[in-house]
């Protein structure tokens, strides 16, 4: 029998006025540079700009994620939604092209991907050429009882590509965020 956190007036003003206090207490939000999903910038393509690091396979340009809550019903959703950006250098970095979320479910409660994009594109004869990832390059694979993990390979990769990717996930289970690995093999711009 799944069990679902209902909460009555009484509990959802403690909830809130909690969360209004530890809000209060964090400091001053950093702005986030903005990105325009399906257009990168010409500045992503140019080789002068990835020469710190003549080692690295691949450089994130843009890695960020928003996570909020929201009121369903009685209980309450996390969703979570996520943009990346990658520039891939080498062949030995083709496999950042290949992307994994796991997601959770167990009884009645589950964790759903939605929104799902994403592009690969290449500077062919000094145009871009952009490419979208389609349902023929994702699929699901069971990992484990209450883990089925979702991939999908943005197609069309090569030295020099850039790739980008979105999704959101939403989540019946509030303690369980999304894994989101911060440092990297490869170096971050």
């Amino acid at each position: 029998m799944a069990r679902k956190l209902l909460i009555g007036a009484p509990g959802l003003s403690l909830a809130l006025g909690l969360l209004a206090t530890t809000a209060h207490a964090q400091t001053a939000p950093v702005k986030t540079p903005e990105l325009k999903f399906g257009k990168p910038e010409p500045a992503d393509f140019d080789a002068k700009n990835f020469v710190a690091d003549s080692a690295a396979k691949a450089v994130v340009l843009y890695d960020h994620g928003t996570t909020r809550f929201h009121l369903k019903g009685m209980s309450f959703q996390m969703e979570t939604e996520r943009t990346t950006r990658i520039k891939i250098l080498k062949k030995s970095g083709y496999d950042y092209a290949t992307v994994e979320i796991p997601l959770y479910h167990r009884e009645t409660d589950e964790e759903k991907i939605s929104s799902l994009k994403g592009f690969t594109y290449n500077e062919v004869g000094g145009k871009i050429e952009k490419v979208k990832l389609d349902g023929s390059n994702m699929f699901s694979e069971d990992r484990t009882k209450n883990v089925r993990v979702r991939k999908f390979t943005l197609p069309n990769v090569r030295e020099g590509a850039v790739i980008e990717y979105t999704y959101t996930v939403t989540s019946d289970f509030l303690f369980n965020f999304q894994d989101w690995t911060f440092q990297r093999e490869i170096p971050t711009r």
